[in-house]
């Protein structure tokens, strides 16, 4: 985005004078949105960002003409081909980044991810046979093996966010937990240290009522003692 930002940066300079009540609006396109993200207290995800693309992506058009026009001025070619060259030139720097990230998504030949869905299949392949109906489950991790193993989330709470969890989020997760202990329990790699540091009581109840019953790829599942 450096380049376009630095695009946006010129078309922020010269639109008041064009457009006053164009460039107003842009500019409050870009205050909500960066409202917006600040408003996160800790979930800071880069597709936050794209509630930014309009108003950066509007100044970088104008920049980039700018920047066209009075080059072209400056040289002054007279053959519309050596123009038209430049132009497209121009283009395909500003742009050079956006689309080889699209080609490189379009063309990819991985589906591996896709296949397995993210890893989920894999990681739940030992538990599918095991796990029966009135079973219940919960997984914090890829949410993805609710739906192979054909078992809803046994709590309110969502297990695959664990590192965005505030403090009232993490007090309702053992409460919840306390309550109502699945039968299986699925913890992703780290996420056992996460959960130690952030709500050791919840810790210490996986510890004493459940045990380890399969260690996979990407974590590990548990078995409450009870259902033993």
């Amino acid at each position: 985005m450096a380049l376009l930002a630095l695009l946006a940066a010129i078309g922020v300079l010269i639109t008041p004078r064009k457009e006053l009540h164009f460039f107003g609006m842009i500019i409050s396109w870009g205050v909500v949105g960066l409202f917006v993200i600040l408003m996160q207290k800790t979930s800071w995800w880069s597709y936050h960002f794209q509630l930014l693309y309009v108003p950066i992506g509007l100044f970088a058009a104008l920049g980039l003409d700018f920047v066209i026009y009075h080059t072209l001025q400056a040289i002054n070619f007279r053959t519309p081909a050596v123009t038209g060259f430049i132009v497209i030139s121009f283009v395909a720097m500003a742009f050079n980044n956006q689309y080889a990230a699209l080609k490189q998504g379009m063309l990819s030949t991985n589906y591996t991810k896709l296949d397995s869905f993210d890893y989920a299949r894999d990681d739940a392949a030992n538990i599918i046979p095991m796990i029966k109906p009135e079973d219940s489950i919960f997984i914090c991790g890829n949410p993805r093996m609710y739906v192979l193993t054909s078992h809803l989330p046994e709590l309110s709470t969502n297990g695959w966010i664990l590192e965005y969890y505030l403090d009232f989020q993490w007090e309702d997760f053992y409460t919840e937990f306390r309550n109502k202990p699945p039968t299986y329990l699925f913890v992703k790699n780290d996420y056992d240290r996460l959960i130690e540091s952030k709500s050791e009581k919840l810790w210490q109840v996986i510890l004493t009522e459940y045990r380890e019953i399969d260690t996979v790829e990407n974590g590990k599942w548990y078995k409450k003692l009870s259902s033993l």
